[in-house]
Order: structure tokens, then C-alpha cells, then sequence
């Protein structure tokens, strides 16, 4: 354990070092007019449409999984307060099993978008 918080120690402090180093004119170092405006023609009004309509579209499967959790929270229990038959229970584990590969699919579907739209838009930055 104090070997790896003392590598990470030394890395941050080689890392501080680099970063102090750095000015305006290091060849690593990219100056853009205006940073945070977008460039036209990077993302379009439909691939941003798309985007978000994919994510309130996630966000409502989300919301279900929820509620289907918490019924199922709320049916374990009645299970171990003895006031659920056997066939609840089961459910319950059933819905409990479901919404935690759900929950990782969509995570993995998620990050993998996003890695795709990074990688497009360094693409098209790389234009510019």
C-alpha cells in the first residue's frame, strides 16, 4: 500500500514538474481565438437532436428500472417480514438479477458513444 501511494505521489510530482514548464509558446500547447465556442460543421443540429433524444430515451428506461427496483426492494421486505408467498420472492430476485445487467449494458452502451462522438470530433477538429 505505501509503495503504490508513493509511486503515485512521484508520478504527480513529475507530471507538477512538466506542467510548470510549460508557457504560451511550448510546441505542446494549442491557443484557439475563442476556446469554448463550437465550430460550425463539428455537430449538427440533427446529430445533436439525435444525441439528446438518445439520451432522454435512456433516461426514462433508467427511471423504470427504478421503480421497478424499488417495487422489488419493497417486496423483499414484505418477504423477510414473512408477509410475501415464495413466488414474490423469486420475482423479486428475477427483477433485482435484470436491473443489474441492465444497468452495466446501458453504462457500456453509454461510454462507448461517447467515445465514439470524442473520437469524431477530434476528427473533424483535426480539419479545422
Amino acid at each position: 500500500m505505501v509503495v503504490s501511494d508513493l509511486t503515485g505521489k512521484s508520478t504527480a510530482l513529475v507530471i507538477d514538474k512538466e506542467c510548470h514548464q510549460l508557457e504560451n509558446t511550448s510546441n505542446t500547447i494549442s491557443i484557439r481565438k475563442d476556446p469554448t465556442r463550437i465550430m460550425r460543421g463539428i455537430v449538427t443540429v440533427d446529430a445533436w437532436d439525435s444525441f439528446s433524444s438518445h439520451n432522454k430515451y435512456k433516461a426514462n428506461e433508467e427511471v423504470k428500472f427504478s421503480v421497478r427496483l424499488r417495487e422489488a426492494m419493497n417486496h423483499t421486505v414484505l418477504q423477510v417480514r414473512g408477509l410475501c408467498n415464495t413466488n414474490e420472492l423469486e420475482f423479486t430476485i428475477a427483477v433485482c438479477t435484470g436491473v443489474q445487467r441492465s444497468t452495466h449494458n446501458l453504462g457500456v452502451t453509454i461510454e462507448m458513444h461517447l467515445l465514439n462522438m470524442c473520437q469524431s470530433i477530434l476528427q473533424q477538429s483535426n480539419h479545422y
